[in-house]
C-alpha cells in the first residue's frame, strides 16, 4: 500500500513538472503567433487557418495539435524512464500500471480544462490582431457549444489518444522492433484489401473529427477500457529491459 502512494505520488509530482513546461512553451509559441499575426497584414495570418468564403485562423488553438504530440511523448517516457525506475524501487508492476491510468486521468483533465478555456478566449485573441476567427474544430463549435462541453469533450478525446498510446508504448516497451513490423506487415496486408485498409484510416480519423453524442462516447469508453486493460496485462507482464 505504501508503494501504491509513493508511485502515484510520484506521478503526479512529474506530471506537475511535465504539464507545467508544456503549457509555458505553449504560452510563448501562442504570444509568438499573436505577434506575428498583429504585425503582418490583413492578407496574412499564421495559426491553424481555414479558407473559405473568409478565410478564419485559430491561435491559442495550435496547442490542440502539439497534446497529441505530448500525449505521444509522455507515454512514451513513462515506460521507457519511469518504469524501470519505479521497479528499481521495489514498487509492483501492478502498481505502476495503475499509477500510469491516474497519471493519464490527471493530463487529460488538466490539459482538457486549460485548452477549453483557452479556446473560449481563442476568438477574442485573434480579433485583437484584426482577424477572423475560428469557430468550427469538427468536434465542437467555440461559438455554439458551452465551455463546459468543451472541456468534456477534450477530456475524453485526450484521454482516450492517450491510452491508446498507452497500449502502444507497453507493447513496444515489451517487443521491440517486432511490433513494427507485425504493424508494417498488417499494413501491406490491409493495403491489399480495400476495406480493412478503408477501415482502419477512418476508424482512426473519426476518434478525432466526429462530434461526440450518445453513440461516439460509448465508442470512446469502450477504446479507453480496453486499451487501457490490454496495456494493464501487457505491462505486469514485461521484463525490465534495462536498469534506471
Amino acid at each position: 500500500m505504501e508503494n501504491t502512494k509513493r508511485i502515484i505520488k510520484y506521478q503526479y509530482k512529474e506530471s506537475k513538472i511535465s504539464m507545467s513546461k508544456f503549457w509555458l512553451t505553449m504560452f510563448l509559441v501562442s504570444l509568438f503567433l499573436y505577434i506575428i499575426n498583429k504585425r503582418s497584414g490583413p492578407n496574412v495570418s499564421s495559426g491553424i487557418i481555414v479558407s473559405g468564403d473568409i478565410t478564419s485562423i485559430s491561435i491559442l488553438g495550435v496547442s490542440l495539435f502539439a497534446l497529441l504530440i505530448y500525449l505521444i511523448i509522455f507515454n512514451y517516457e513513462n515506460l521507457y524512464k519511469n518504469f524501470p525506475m519505479a521497479i528499481s524501487f521495489s514498487v509492483t508492476r501492478k502498481d505502476f500500471a495503475l499509477s500510469t491510468i491516474f497519471k493519464g486521468l490527471v493530463i487529460a483533465a488538466t490539459s482538457g480544462l486549460i485548452q477549453g478555456v483557452l479556446l473560449k478566449l481563442d476568438p477574442i485573441i485573434v480579433r485583437l490582431v484584426d482577424k477572423t476567427p475560428m469557430y468550427d474544430f469538427g468536434i465542437f463549435n467555440t461559438n455554439t457549444d458551452n465551455i463546459i462541453y468543451l472541456i468534456f469533450t477534450l477530456f475524453i478525446i485526450l484521454f482516450t489518444v492517450s491510452s491508446m498510446w498507452n497500449l502502444l508504448a507497453s507493447l513496444n516497451y515489451r517487443f521491440g522492433y517486432k511490433l513494427w513490423i507485425v504493424f508494417l506487415g498488417l499494413y501491406f496486408i490491409s493495403s491489399f484489401i480495400r476495406s480493412w485498409h478503408a477501415g482502419i484510416w477512418t476508424f482512426s480519423i473519426n476518434i478525432l473529427t466526429t462530434r461526440i453524442d450518445g453513440v461516439q462516447l460509448l465508442k470512446l469508453v469502450l477504446i479507453t477500457i480496453i486499451s487501457q486493460g490490454l496495456a494493464y496485462l501487457n505491462t505486469i507482464n514485461t521484463n525490465i529491459k534495462r536498469k534506471a
